[in-house]
């Protein structure tokens, strides 16, 4: 294994890693091989990485041939990385943050992205950002027709939460409206570093097939969720009447939608929470 090296190397280039840019650098080649094999991905398919780190994911990706896209945040990172893996011809670079804020991709990044056909997120996602980058991803247009993630375990947890579980929140709600959820390997914190202190996991997400609603509908579905898990200890006619500001409308809207109105946002199924979206007037979105 080339940790030691690498990490001479690192510290040579004055690269120290951030904890607030939850900056892991995942180290063992064995393991980012095994990443690739479970992302399914094969030579000519177009993949996003965000935080390639030391290029340990990069590397595999890259060798197997898929038309791949990096963003990193940290250009001393960068530089080593591109030095490490030589620039192939398949792979583009992009330097800055993914995100802009927790409600937005960078308009670079958000311009680079595919706007039609299938595409996939294969990466090794740094703490701070994975659970925001994961639901705006999901609810792009053209979103990736699976996710590969190797994620903090209670992100994990929330991922692939069910209704009633206190890990099921309004971005479990959005994601799963559109995907399937699957928690892979655990990974060992030996495996990075700086060693985090908490566990990882990597998750597998699937895009649901067909569309799960016109365009105007999945965004009141979105915020709905939104209001309503603001308000999750609330039961549903209580935090809908909030949102309306009309208790009568709130309960026709859920007798509509055939839901209890005693039930609290969290034991509802993203089926019923669009049914609900699909039954009531605008939200403001």
């Amino acid at each position: 294994m080339e940790r030691e090296p690498l990490r001479a190397e690192l510290e040579a280039a004055g690269v120290r890693p951030t904890k607030s840019l939850g900056q892991n650098f995942l180290f063992d080649p064995n393991l980012a091989r095994a990443l690739v094999a479970d992302a399914r991905v094969r030579r000519g398919d177009r993949v996003l990485e965000v935080g390639p780190g030391c290029g340990f994911l990069t590397a595999p990706l890259a060798e197997l041939g898929v038309e791949l896209i990096c963003v990193e945040i940290d250009p001393r990172l960068l530089a080593v990385t591109r030095r490490r893996l030589g620039d192939p011809p398949s792979v583009r670079f992009l330097l800055g943050d993914v995100l802009d804020g927790k409600r937005s991709l960078s308009a670079a990044v958000d311009e680079a992205l595919w706007k039609e056909g299938d595409w996939h997120l294969v990466a090794n996602l740094p703490y701070a950002i994975s659970g925001p980058l994961v639901v705006l991803l999901a609810t792009r247009a053209n979103p990736p027709c699976s996710m590969t993630i190797l994620v903090q375990g209670e992100v994990a947890d929330r991922l692939c939460a069910v209704p009633g579980e206190k890990a099921w929140g309004a971005p479990t709600a959005r994601i799963r409206l559109r995907y399937s959820a699957r928690p892979g390997r655990e990974v060992s914190a030996d495996l990075f570093w700086p060693r985090p202190r908490v566990r990882s996991r990597v998750v597998r997400l699937e895009r649901l097939p067909g569309q799960a609603g016109p365009k105007e509908v999945l965004a009141r579905f979105d915020r709905l969720v939104e209001v309503l898990f603001q308000r999750r200890r609330k039961m549903l006619q209580a935090g809908l009447a909030a949102v309306l500001a009309d208790r009568a409308a709130a309960l026709r809207a859920l007798e509509r939608a055939g839901i209890d109105p005693t039930l609290r946002p969290e034991a509802l199924a993203p089926e019923e929470l669009l049914r609900l979206a699909q039954v009531l007037p605008s939200l403001g979105e």
